[in-house]
């Protein structure tokens, strides 16, 4: 599965920080800038991990590369 790249627009006030909880799938998660022509770097996460997106951040494209059930909730990370 896939999230393609976006900006998490529709909130009234731009100052709370976005934070990304990652549960159950390992993901290759992307941060982009602030255009979408910018190349996004990709970062590698696991269930547990978790992406706090402030101040500039907060306004980069971002999405998923790519999510893998394996070793989900209780199950053998490979």
């Amino acid at each position: 599965d896939t999230l393609g790249g976006h900006l998490d627009d529709m909130e009234a006030d731009w100052s709370k920080p976005i934070v990304s909880l990652s549960l159950g799938c390992k993901a290759i998660f992307l941060l982009g800038g602030k255009s979408r022509e910018d190349a996004p770097i990709a970062m590698f996460l696991r269930s547990g991990d978790v992406v706090l997106m402030a101040g500039e951040a907060r306004e980069c494209f971002h999405g998923l590369r790519s999510m893998s059930v394996i070793g989900g909730f209780g199950g053998k990370q490979h």
